[in-house]
C-alpha cells in the first residue's frame, strides 16, 4: 500500500514499513532488515488474541512474499471491511484466506493486527502484550477511514470509528537481521 500511496516519489534511502517491522531498500524494494517473531513469541501473541475470542490478521513472509492471513469466519465487521479493502486488486496478492487456526502462523510472522469495532474489545490483549519487553503494541482509533487508502483508493470502503491494534517485535536495528 505504501508503494501505491507514494507512487511518483523517488528517493534513494531506506524506508521503514509495516510499523517498523521492516527496513526496505526504496529502489530494489528488498528488505535490508526485519524484526520477525520467534515461534515462541508468535505463540504468546497469537494465544493472547485467541483466549479473548479475537482472531488477528497475521502478516508473514511465505514463499518469499509478504502475505497477510485471515480466517473469514472469524473476522468481525470492521476487520472484514479492512480485508475487503485489500483483496480483489490484480496487483495486490497479499491477502491469503485460511481455513484453520493452525495456518495463521505459517511462514515467518512479523506482524499481528486486529481491528475491532470498539476499543474495549482489544484492551485485554493490549494489556497482556504491551508489558512484554519484546513487543511494541500500538492501539489506534481509525476515525477517518483507512489512513493509507483515503486518497490513493477512493473507491475502497472506509470504516469509521473502529480501532486497530498492531503488535510488532520490539527490536533494535543494531541486531542481526
Amino acid at each position: 500500500t505504501a508503494a501505491r500511496v507514494t507512487k511518483g516519489m523517488e528517493v534513494d534511502i531506506p524506508v521503514i514499513v509495516h510499523n517498523g517491522a521492516f527496513i526496505v531498500d526504496s529502489v530494489s524494494r528488498r528488505p535490508i532488515w526485519s524484526a520477525k517473531f520467534t515461534p515462541e513469541e508468535e505463540e504468546i501473541v497469537y494465544s493472547a488474541f485467541l483466549r479473548r475470542g479475537l482472531f488477528p490478521l497475521t502478516y508473514a513472509v511465505i514463499d518469499g512474499a509478504n502475505r497477510f492471513s485471515y480466517l473469514r469466519s472469524k473476522c468481525g465487521k470492521a476487520q472484514w471491511e479492512f480485508v475487503l479493502s485489500r483483496i480483489g486488486y490484480e496487483d495486490d496478492r497479499r491477502g491469503r484466506e485460511i481455513f484453520s487456526f493452525d495456518e495463521a502462523l505459517d511462514g515467518d510472522v512479523y506482524y499481528f493486527a486486529c481491528i475491532g469495532d470498539t476499543q474495549s474489545s482489544l484492551v485485554p490483549v493490549y494489556e497482556k502484550t504491551s508489558s512484554a519487553v519484546f513487543f511494541r503494541a500500538i492501539s489506534t482509533p481509525m476515525r477517518r477511514g483507512w489512513r493509507s487508502c483515503r486518497r490513493a483508493f477512493p473507491r475502497r470502503r472506509r470504516r469509521k470509528n473502529s480501532w486497530t491494534f498492531f503488535i510488532v517485535k520490539n527490536s533494535s536495528v543494531s541486531e542481526t537481521p
